[in-house]
């Protein structure tokens, strides 16, 4: 049970960042969420913020000005009871 933030290129090799979240007892992802990126970022930040049972997820350009990749994802997801045993988190 994960999820993964990370940067890519969509299907034109036009730069993004992307979400995916595991699918529990299989070795694919599911993509939950792809936001563009401007061709002349530099830098990207990745922010993660946990609040209560939910996590929500950004992008910055440049460390000041976050874009909401995806909002309200469930972290029960990674409980210790729903994926069956500690996970940790590693971001």
């Amino acid at each position: 049970h994960f999820y993964f933030l990370a940067l890519s290129a969509d299907a034109s090799q036009k730069p993004v960042v992307e979400l995916y979240k595991s699918k529990a007892k299989e070795k694919s992802m599911e993509l939950l969420a792809q936001s563009p990126l401007a061709a002349t970022a530099k830098k990207v930040g990745l922010r993660i913020v946990s609040e209560g049972a939910y996590y929500s997820f950004y992008m910055s350009a440049d460390s000041k000005n976050w874009k909401l990749i995806k909002d309200k994802v469930d972290a029960k997801f990674l409980s210790t009871r729903d994926a069956g045993g500690f996970l940790g988190c590693v971001y």
